[in-house]
């Protein structure tokens, strides 16, 4: 349930608990980051290829609560970087979704046939958004990074298991770009996770 805050106009305000905005959060970023992604971007490109079964249009079942696990992970995992944060915004937050959503679709379309160079691409993305960060810099820097030291090889073992195969395979069975990729999610989970904190988002458009 949102209220609308009366005295300034600039945000809403949720009286979901902190657990239940943790439940909203993960499933949003499960769903509609990670299963449209990897179904549309990966699977349908070509990037990846599922073995276990059972499977819908090419991507396994055993994804969704995969994806959910580690989004609901991921949100508890930003908690030490967004507790001072300033209110997230709803413009902002739907920037930085149609921004993953941009990474994952150039890594479909680019990431087997010219890995280095999109590589180097979104490599020089990464640094040039994170020179124009203005809020805690550092702290988002920080995050990144440790999301694709996690994010990474946590992938590899999912595959090593059997689950699943990245047509390019360049270290622990994953290509150099996806850790890239963790470093640009970064920005749409902190967005995500700072209201998960917080328990509010300025509405205005």
């Amino acid at each position: 349930m949102i209220i609308p805050d009366v005295k300034s106009g600039k945000y809403a305000k949720t009286v979901t608990s902190f657990w239940g905005r943790l439940l909203i959060g993960s499933s949003f970023v499960a769903l509609c980051i990670f299963s449209v992604g990897d179904h549309f971007y990966h699977v349908w490109g070509g990037a990846l290829t599922y073995h276990w079964q059972p499977q819908l249009d090419g991507q396994s079942f055993w994804v969704y609560p995969i994806f959910f696990a580690a989004s609901a992970a991921f949100l508890l995992l930003t908690i030490p970087f967004t507790t001072q944060s300033e209110d997230p915004t709803l413009k902002k937050l739907i920037f930085e979704v149609l921004w993953m959503h941009l990474i994952y679709l150039s890594s479909g379309i680019f990431g087997t046939d010219y890995p280095t160079q999109y590589l180097a691409v979104i490599s020089l993305l990464w640094v040039v958004r994170i020179a124009l960060t203005k809020q805690q810099r550092m702290q988002v820097i920080l995050f990144a990074l440790l999301l694709a030291i996690i994010g990474g090889p946590a992938e590899g073992l999912v595959s090593y298991l059997g689950l699943f195969d990245y047509k390019l395979m360049q270290f622990v069975r994953v290509p150099w770009w996806l850790f890239v990729m963790y470093l640009h999610g970064s920005f749409v989970l902190l967005q995500i996770g700072r209201w998960v904190s917080i328990g509010r988002i300025h509405t205005n458009i």
